[in-house]
């Protein structure tokens, strides 16, 4: 039996299938890591959107009974600009629901009917440490 009829692989055919496959590996992980920061972004942005409706609620609940200038006195106050763990108290959240430096603000335009009101929930993301925010803005009048 000759040398060249022996059947099997190279060792520079190995190490060139072993660099193919660590480069393709590499671009899969890199894939799913981008990944894992699009959805803890967009899991981030889902609670901000829950935490300044709830606020947003909180106000059309008090129009109900109040009348546009003590609403006004009240976000001047500070009354209106909830915490997060409050909210996630009253909203009764089973899973952890406060985002990282989380603060939520309450303003609105002087002098204007009906009242232009703006909810803003900022926070910063824990993976890539940027600065979000989210606004809800919304106009409230009195019958």
């Amino acid at each position: 039996m000759s040398l060249m009829n022996k059947k099997g692989f190279t060792l520079v055919e190995l190490l060139i299938a072993a660099v193919i496959f660590a480069f393709a590996m590499s671009g899969i992980l890199l894939m799913f890591i981008n990944c894992s920061f699009l959805d803890q972004a967009n899991r981030n942005k889902s609670i901000a959107t829950i935490h300044a409706e709830f606020v947003m609620e909180d106000i059309m609940e008090y129009m109900r009974s109040g009348d546009l200038v003590p609403l006004q006195n009240e976000i001047d106050s500070g009354v209106w600009n909830w915490d997060s763990v409050t909210i996630c108290n009253k909203l009764g959240c089973t899973s952890p629901c406060v985002l990282n430096s989380e603060s939520i603000t309450t303003t609105y335009v002087t002098a204007t009917n009906p009242l232009d009101i703006t909810v803003t929930v900022s926070w910063k993301d824990r993976a890539q440490a940027n600065s979000r925010s989210l606004k809800l803005e919304t106009l409230i009048s009195k019958r």
